[in-house]
Parts: C-alpha cells; sequence; structure tokens
C-alpha cells in the first residue's frame, strides 16, 4: 500500500476499538456479535482502517485472524488510547446510575400494517 503523511490518517475511535477487539478475540464473528454489528459491517470497518492508514493489520485465512507485525505493534498503542474510554469513570457510572425507560408492543390481528413513517418513505421514494 502507498506511503501516507501521518497527519492526514482519519481513524475513529470506532475504529480502533473494532480492531483491538479483532486482535483480542482474533474472530471476525465473535467480535461483530460483541460489538452488536454484522461481519460484513465489521469487515468493512477493518478494511477502511488499513486504507486509511496504508497498511494491512490482521492476516485473515477461513478459520481465524491474526494481527500482522504491524497490527501487533499497532495494537498496544490502540489499547493505550482505548483504555480510558474502557473503563468506567465515576461520572460516567452515577450519570447513568437511574433513571426509567419505557417500551411498548403492539399486536396486530395477524395482518402486517406498514407504519405512517415506512408508508411517507414509499411515497417519497415514488415521486
Amino acid at each position: 500500500m502507498p506511503e501516507r503523511d501521518a497527519t492526514s490518517v482519519d481513524v475513529k475511535l470506532r475504529h480502533l476499538r473494532a480492531f483491538a477487539c479483532v486482535a483480542r478475540h482474533r474472530s471476525l464473528s465473535r467480535t461483530a456479535e460483541e460489538l452488536l454489528i454484522t461481519q460484513p459491517a465489521l469487515s468493512g470497518t477493518i478494511a477502511q482502517s488499513e486504507g486509511n492508514l496504508s497498511v494491512r493489520l490482521l492476516d485473515r485465512s477461513s478459520r481465524h485472524v491474526e494481527p500482522t507485525e504491524t497490527g501487533a505493534e499497532f495494537l498496544v498503542h490502540v489499547e493505550r488510547v482505548l483504555a480510558p474510554w474502557m473503563r468506567p469513570s465515576p461520572s460516567r457510572v452515577t450519570k447513568y446510575r437511574s433513571g426509567s425507560a419505557s417500551a411498548g408492543c403492539c399486536r396486530t390481528s395477524g395482518r402486517s400494517r406498514p407504519s405512517a413513517a415506512s408508508r411517507r418513505a414509499r411515497e417519497r421514494r415514488s415521486r
């Protein structure tokens, strides 16, 4: 991959977290499950990170995933960057300690009726 100026790299925390998680689990499917995303979305995130960094971070086979030598070195830095975000801070814990949430469910008579939002979206597409 071509060399890139270090100041032009655009990697988001979600990219770093995805890479660290794949490197830890050595499995795309387990990582996707943990991050609550689809496997293709995870593969795309990793590919985007590798493209942005112009380096291959992971060796993939049909059975497992291994960090490359560069990926292993990068992982040390990524874990340092992610460490503050992964530890619960007292302010974050107390901020979300109390409150309430509600959820609703509507029973249908067996026939599914499109919601008003989906009808409006379909109308916009047909224009």
